[in-house]
């Protein structure tokens, strides 16, 4: 009979996360946040500034509030677009987006877009691994953000979405309730 470790070790190995590695966010904050103020904070702690070959286009509608916790908020936002820089090794062009979408309800739906001049990705890394733990396709890191992310997104009662073309670039789409 298999050990416990032996079986999650197995499940994971067919791409089941093992219970030890689940991320759960039941208890957050549930506040107004400004996401345009993530964005800005992102991009200065990331010192997006310093890559000189890295242009980045600001496209931020005003008032885009969320209804969320912030620290955890800012995880998703610094994570997409740090990932976004490491995919263009720090040349080309990022695009940090965010807009109001009219919803059935009052506050409608907020949508972040982070997208790059990157590789790209190819449609089977993102259909069987990418928002898996331990997924990667860069030199370094452990392949974590991207589940933490949508863990995040989950969480807070939105979406997360990912549109690629291998040599081109990618685009992640975030939708969150808006406040």
């Amino acid at each position: 009979m298999a050990t416990p470790t032996t079986t999650e070790l197995g499940a994971f190995a067919e791409g089941e996360v093992p219970p030890a590695l689940e991320i759960s966010f039941t208890d957050f904050d549930d506040a107004a946040v400004d996401l345009n103020r993530l964005v800005k904070t992102a991009a200065a702690r990331l010192q997006l500034g310093r890559h000189e070959g890295l242009v980045v286009q600001e496209e931020l509608e005003t008032r885009v509030g969320v209804r969320g916790d912030a620290a955890l908020l800012q995880r998703v936002v610094e994570n997409l677009v740090g990932n976004a820089v490491e995919a263009m090794e720090g040349t080309g062009t990022l695009t940090l987006r965010t807009h109001a979408e009219p919803g059935p309800e009052e506050s409608g739906w907020v949508v972040l877009e982070v997208g790059d001049t990157g590789s790209g990705m190819d449609d089977e890394f993102v259909r069987s691994r990418l928002f898996k733990p331990f997924a990667t396709t860069k030199r370094r890191g452990l392949g974590l953000g991207l589940y933490q992310c949508r863990s995040i997104v989950h969480a807070h009662g939105g979406e997360i979405t990912v549109a690629t073309i291998p040599g081109e670039g990618t685009r992640f789409t975030v939708r969150l309730r808006g406040a």
